[in-house]
């Protein structure tokens, strides 16, 4: 997981920036408003899951249609190819 903790004056300000850098699948993790030097902070601390390659649905899918290795039709090449 990517985390990242974000300053700014509020909340609304602060999510472009996390969207641009984390991605729309980034979470909230926490927030902190304070007061310092008499002006209003926010504090964000985002993150964002990255997800293996290993894992990714197009992974699982070439897995789920691969073919035995020793294919006597000779359609194993072929289909290696293709992907």
């Amino acid at each position: 997981m990517q985390v990242k903790t974000y300053t700014g004056r509020t909340l609304s300000e602060i999510m472009p920036r996390i969207k641009a850098e984390l991605g729309p699948q980034a979470a909230i993790l926490s927030t902190d408003h304070r007061k310092e030097n008499g002006k209003s902070i926010c504090d964000v601390v985002a993150g964002v899951e990255n997800e293996p390659v290993n894992d990714s649905p197009i992974s699982k899918l070439k897995d789920s249609l691969s073919c035995p290795e020793n294919s006597e039709s000779g359609l194993n090449a072929d289909r290696r190819q293709e992907w």
